[in-house]
């Protein structure tokens, strides 16, 4: 996306001093745990992965994701994007080479408030779907150290993908049948439906051919926290973040996480470095699940897959 590369220019580079050396990506992890009741697994993929405003299921994505890191020195730089990209190959989802066009954009800086109050200012689409500016208001407010933003899109049973962005969708639809008695039979009645999109459909209950995915992801990351735990710790974190849509908290996950790095109440933050036995079961059962399935059914298969995984079966 040629937008996407205009959030570059918004940067206020920057460095780590305390960050002397990156340490090499952690290895896969497995664990092996008892049974995890089914309502402590449906929590986590709830938080894990907020559904859709125009679908409601959950996205992934479809298209190679490509990260850009900026405002850090680039050894760190390159890291945090080579350890995000080895994330994204663990877990199945698709992974663009080294000439791939950047659609997720990863920014250090010191005032992350201000950045993402200007990226919305010039183009309030990256802050993802939403009809009001109330609610682009709402979107746009930073409430922790390091978030996301996920542009979105929905892709037809034919492959047409059309971004989910309501506030500039200037499609009109025209639908015209023939009238009905008293109007003569000759006669034909034309509905216009602005602002609407035509798709291809299978018209079935669990799944209609529709399916959410991801077009873009915006990551900001208050420079200074950044400072205090690991590159790696991070770029895990991240990488988290721009695979899924997780809702950010203030407490602790059903299940540990590497989003409790983010969560101020959570007794166990300063105990997390890597992404968890449970962060990685939920995304490699993310980009498993059947895509145009409707969310109950989404979250049915993810949680089994998660079920199978930690139970080690």
């Amino acid at each position: 996306m040629k937008k996407a590369a205009a959030i570059l220019g918004f940067w206020i580079a920057a460095a780590i001093p305390t960050l002397a050396q990156a340490p090499a990506p952690a290895d896969s992890i497995t664990v092996t745990e008892g049974k995890v009741a089914r309502e402590v697994i449906e929590a986590f993929i709830s938080s894990h992965a907020a559904p859709t405003q125009a679908l409601d299921q959950m996205a992934r994505w479809k298209v190679p994701m490509c990260p850009m890191a900026v405002g850090v020195p680039e050894e760190f730089a390159r890291f945090v994007e080579q350890r995000v990209r080895a994330v994204a190959a663990e877990v199945g989802a698709p992974v663009g080479d080294a000439s791939c066009q950047q659609n997720v954009s990863i920014i250090f800086t010191p005032e992350p408030q201000t950045m993402v109050n200007e990226i919305r200012r010039r183009s309030s689409a990256f802050l993802g779907y939403h009809h009001s500016t109330a609610r682009g208001d709402e979107m746009a407010k930073v409430t922790h150290p390091m978030q996301a933003w996920h542009m979105t899109g929905t892709r037809d049973l034919r492959g047409n993908l059309e971004t989910d962005n309501p506030r500039n969708q200037t499609n009109t639809l025209v639908i015209r049948y023939p009238a009905v008695p008293p109007l003569p039979e000759t006669a034909f009645v034309e509905l216009y439906m602005p602002n609407a999109r035509a798709a291809s459909v299978t018209g079935g209950r669990l799944g209609n051919g529709l399916s959410s995915e991801f077009t873009h992801a915006l990551i900001v990351a208050d420079i200074q926290w950044a400072a205090e735990p690991e590159i790696g710790t991070i770029a895990d974190a991240m990488a988290l973040l721009a695979l899924s849509r997780p809702v950010l908290s203030d407490a602790c996950q059903s299940m540990t996480s590497i989003l409790d790095l983010l969560a101020k109440d959570c007794a166990r933050s300063s105990e997390i470095k890597a992404l968890s036995a449970g962060d990685l079961a939920f995304l490699r059962g993310l980009y498993k699940m059947t895509v145009d399935a409707n969310l109950p059914k989404q979250m049915s298969e993810v949680a089994y897959q998660m079920q199978q995984a930690l139970t080690g079966q």
